[in-house]
């Protein structure tokens, strides 16, 4: 699926399973790796997320609201590109694959954190990590613009 996952993509990754099983769920899903690139603290995602006044904290609180009644949608049951024994549900496998288009239409051989963002604010209501969003405020086009900026400035952008 990936040419080659850059580090702070593959560390927010890691995150969004640390964020699964602190929250105690038994599957990766898109509001993890949501808030494993806001965990993950340096790259271009969790840079824009910052901005724009999303923390950590109250990303987490609104996951846990969020998903408090919402099943987990268990039809696909891959597993994240690095090593864990959690699976990843079949929205966060839709968000990794959009990311993976994103990363293809801006004409780049990885995947980084800004793309794994990309995928998220392109999601729709039935997408749990865009939902999350939502419900804290943010406004998707302008999370998107704030990217832009900054990868328009060049911070971190490449692996």
């Amino acid at each position: 699926m990936f040419h080659r996952i850059a580090d702070g993509a593959r560390q927010a990754l890691f995150l969004a399973y640390q964020e699964a099983r602190g929250l105690g769920s038994e599957v990766v899903g898109s509001e993890h790796i949501l808030l494993g690139l806001v965990a993950e603290g340096e790259g271009v995602a969790a840079k824009a997320l910052e901005s724009i006044h999303v923390s950590l904290t109250a990303a987490r609180i609104k996951v846990s609201e969020v998903t408090a009644d919402h099943d987990a949608d268990w039809t696909d049951l891959r597993r994240l590109p690095q090593a864990t024994d959690l699976p990843v549900t079949a929205g966060a496998m839709r968000l990794l694959e959009h990311a993976e288009f994103e990363a293809f239409q801006r004409g780049h051989n990885y995947l980084a954190t800004e793309h794994l963002l990309f995928a998220v604010l392109a999601g729709d209501e039935e997408d749990v990590a865009t939902r999350v969003l939502v419900q804290l405020g943010v406004d998707l086009a302008v999370a998107w613009e704030r990217v832009m900026e900054l990868l328009a400035v060049g911070s971190d952008a490449a692996p």
